[in-house]
């Protein structure tokens, strides 16, 4: 079987039309200009070819989207944090992390965001605190993570002496005899 070349006229119409139209729109479009049937791989085999881009999300190429597909700055629960829709394909994140980006940049490797009120929900940038994870370690560890802002940043203090007192007793700066033990 003969596979049939696409002359200029039609690269031409085709190049114009394929940008902002799905898959469905473009084969429709196709046929009531040249009074011809156009297979979906016919037009992959074009856009590939002829490298032109269709501009819409993927998923959404052959001429319906996903009705599961959900729209920038949706919102949906996870594991009790709330995660938000910040770019195509599927880019989300979670929501008290997108607002300390916003607000102080991106959260440093070896760090955590913690909820003062221990209210995951309270996405508030006065309810976010910074922390170690070897801090957070700590606030879990002695149970130390209170019920709001105060209480937490008590807590953090005390896990930031335990750590404190744990470096020196490793670096042998504090013997058993100097503690009165």
């Amino acid at each position: 079987m003969k596979v049939q070349r696409f002359n200029e006229e039609e690269v031409r119409y085709l190049t114009e039309i394929i940008p902002g139209h799905t898959y469905l729109e473009i084969r429709s479009l196709y046929y009531s200009k040249f009074a011809k049937s156009l297979t979906d791989a016919r037009l992959r085999y074009f856009i590939t070819k002829y490298k032109v881009k269709n501009g819409l999300p993927p998923g959404c190429q052959k001429g319906h989207c996903s009705p599961n597909r959900k729209p920038l700055g949706s919102i949906h629960f996870k594991r009790g944090y709330i995660r938000v829709k910040i770019a195509e394909p599927d880019k989300w994140q979670y929501l008290h992390s997108y607002i300390w980006e916003k607000e102080y940049g991106p959260v440093p490797d070896g760090h955590v965001l913690i909820f003062a009120d221990g209210n995951k929900q309270n996405v508030s940038i006065d309810n976010l605190i910074l922390a170690t994870k070897a801090e957070h370690a700590m606030l879990n560890r002695y149970k130390l993570l209170g019920t709001s802002l105060e209480a937490t940043q008590a807590g953090l203090l005390v896990a930031k002496l335990i750590l404190k007192i744990a470096k020196i007793r490793r670096n042998g700066s504090l013997s058993y005899n100097q503690r009165g033990v």
